[in-house]
């Protein structure tokens, strides 16, 4: 048998040293192994955490050119939720990009994905996600299949549903056939195995509060936002905000210029771009704030540059919109109007009402004669645009010149005859009965034409005295004149500044006719 060989083993400090770091670093790299197994494990007991039905956060972390969109919810298995539940009702545009956050929840989990949405389907649900989407006031998606004088009867994860006429819209739904055929999200009421009660108001509200709330805040930056037009009223619009909030526009803010029926600017169904403007109400209300919206607020102001689009003393062509007994409001341009009031309708016709020379519509030529920019103000005027017809009655009618002259109309204290258009004169009673006795009436009835003389002119009333050659002015012919002053609103001339006359004699027999009419007044 062979002799085993003896060893001597040496111990020394420096191999005691080194085998003693030996179990150390052993002992602490079974820890770091450790350390990371249990990391892993609690790794894994998240994912198992993730269950259909959960609502979950996530980031956008790519928009693929297919149907899926990527979100990082903090899983390690992908999860992807589809284009179609990222889409704006109205527009079908994608309302999100990569970067932004996204809530949805998990209607399908597998070993190697989760598929997110913005509801519940019976495509992807459990057998109970009906009863859950109840009880955690999930949403869940159905289809109307018919409609009935109560409401609608529904179609969801294989069973039938109903909702009530009032719970489809905010709003009145004016036309309950046109939803038949539909998918809609809905809110479970109520559920039993024999019933089901869906309501889609209650959700657009869940909806509504969040946009309002959003909208609240960026209230002083003026938001814009796209809504359809869901009816009409003389006084304004109702608007339905990405298909939930209800907002309104008041027929003030559809236009700078002025509107006369709403229906003329806009119809039901029409989309529109509008700026909220003001939201009132209490967010802790049963009912939610109101929100008012303006049309004109997403354009420029038309006044801010109408002093040099519409200089003062131009002549413009203007639209009439309104009829006032005052007067009539003409457009030069949309949002820019001006009054043309009545006593600038004519020179040669006293105008009672603006709708004698006037009518909707009508496109006239006028003068602007005065404009106020800040007060949104401007006077126009008709007339302006001829000449004044008095301003060469001087020359054409002299004092004491004779004309052949028609009866334009018969009064009780004389009548009143056309020397050319927008110029007339008093033939006084008086005259009349001296020249025809009291059968006047028959020889100076319109049409008749008579053969007169100017006994006087005043340029101030626009006031002309005709008499008979040969007649002296009497007591008679002065209290004619002074009715008629009275019936056309005109004030007895002054005794000193107004009728002059007749010529340059100051005898007492050429006396003017102020003077005669004074001496009267005096007597009186």
């Amino acid at each position: 048998m062979a002799k085993l060989k003896k060893f001597e083993i040496e111990w020394s400090e420096d191999s005691n040293k080194e085998f003693e770091n030996s179990f150390e670093d052993d002992s602490s790299k079974k820890e770091i192994d450790f350390a990371d197994l249990l990391e892993g494990e609690e790794s894994t007991f998240e994912e198992r955490s993730f269950q259909v039905g959960d609502k979950v956060k996530g980031i956008i972390i790519q928009i693929s050119s297919t149907e899926d969109v990527f979100v990082d919810i903090g899983s390690k298995i992908p999860a992807t939720i589809a284009k179609r539940d990222l889409l704006d009702e109205a527009s079908q545009q994608l309302t999100k990009k990569e970067g932004d956050t996204v809530e949805a929840f998990i209607v399908l989990k597998t070993m190697d994905s989760l598929v997110l949405s913005n509801s519940l389907s019976h495509k992807v649900a459990r057998a109970s996600a009906l009863e859950d989407a109840w009880r955690s006031g999930l949403p869940v998606i159905a289809k109307v299949v018919a409609v009935n004088k109560g409401g609608y009867e529904l179609e969801t994860m294989g069973q039938k549903g109903f909702c009530p006429l009032s719970q489809m819209e905010s709003f009145y739904v004016e036309k309950p056939d046109e939803y038949v055929g539909k998918q809609f999200e809905f809110l479970v009421n109520s559920f039993s195995k024999k019933q089901c009660l869906l309501s889609r108001r209650g959700l657009l509200e869940r909806k509504a509060k969040e946009k309002l709330i959003t909208l609240f805040e960026n209230l002083e930056a003026g938001p814009i936002v796209t809504g359809v037009i869901t009816s009409l009223k003389d006084f304004g619009a109702s608007v339905l905000i990405d298909g939930c909030l209800n907002a309104f526009l008041h027929i003030s803010e559809v236009s700078f210029g002025h509107v006369e029926k709403i229906s003329d600017f806009l119809e039901v169904g029409q989309t529109i771009t509008a700026k909220v403007v003001d939201i009132t109400g209490d967010f802790s209300a049963e009912r939610l704030p109101k929100v008012s919206l303006s049309l004109k607020a997403c354009e420029n102001d038309p006044w801010e540059t109408v002093s040099k689009d519409f200089p003062t003393g131009g002549t413009y062509k203007a639209k009439i919109t309104r009829l006032a007994p005052f007067g009539a409001f003409a457009s030069l341009k949309p949002g820019i109007e001006g009054l043309i009031h009545i006593s600038e309708m004519s020179w040669v016709k006293r105008v009672r009402k603006p709708e004698e020379i006037l009518a909707l519509g009508d496109i006239v030529s006028v003068r602007l004669l005065e404009m106020d920019p800040f007060k949104k103000k401007m006077s126009l005027s008709l007339k302006a645009i001829d000449e004044d017809p008095w301003l060469k009655v001087s020359q054409d009618f002299k004092v004491g010149s004779s004309h052949n002259v028609a009866v334009l109309q018969l009064k009780s204290f004389g009548a009143i005859c056309v020397l050319e258009e927008g110029v007339t004169g008093l033939l006084p009673r008086g005259d009349l009965q001296k020249k025809f006795g009291q059968s006047y009436r028959k020889n100076a009835s319109p049409p008749h034409k008579l053969d007169v003389v100017v006994k006087n002119i005043d340029q101030e009333t626009k006031k002309i005295l005709l008499g008979f050659s040969g007649l002296e002015e009497d007591d008679d012919s002065r209290e004619d004149f002074k009715e008629y002053l009275a019936a056309s609103g005109k004030s007895s001339p002054d005794i000193n500044d107004s009728f002059g006359s007749s010529s340059s004699s100051k005898d007492e027999s050429t006396f003017s006719l102020a003077s005669l009419l004074g001496d009267a007044l005096k007597k009186k």
